[in-house]
């Protein structure tokens, strides 16, 4: 971290800010979820990070499980939540648009999506208050 720099943790579905706290709003998943949620020997790092570790269970990708859903659409509502009334939320992540859009087409917002890279794509998520 950069000196001068404050890390905070938490719950990305009860974040501790006030209302309308940000003009921006990101997220680049960098924490992985529990091994208890992906099946697998990895270290527990958080029960809820952002939302592709939230997506890394298994099951059915164009049915998550209802506590997948619920853990995101509150990401989302909470992101929406502490921005400023035109405020802007930035996701980067490989997940299809197919499978995030559902969590971030929100009322009074608008959302533009962008593909990125040759070969392997990822997508850049920008949701904007309106």
């Amino acid at each position: 971290m950069a000196p001068g720099s404050l890390g905070l943790e938490m719950d990305v579905r009860e974040l501790a800010f006030e209302n309308d706290s940000f003009d921006i709003a990101i997220d680049k998943g960098l924490i992985h979820p529990s091994a208890s949620e992906v099946g697998e020997a990895k270290p527990a790092l958080s029960r809820a990070g952002t939302m592709d570790a939230m997506m890394a269970v298994k099951g059915d990708v164009w049915n998550p499980p209802p506590q997948v859903v619920d853990d995101c659409t509150k990401e989302i509502d909470e992101a929406i939540r502490v921005l400023r009334p035109g405020g802007t939320f930035i996701y980067l992540t490989f997940g299809q648009p197919h499978f995030r859009k559902r969590f971030l087409t929100r009322e009074g917002t608008t959302l533009e999506i962008k593909q990125l890279g040759d070969a392997f794509h990822y997508y850049l998520y920008v949701l904007r208050l309106n």
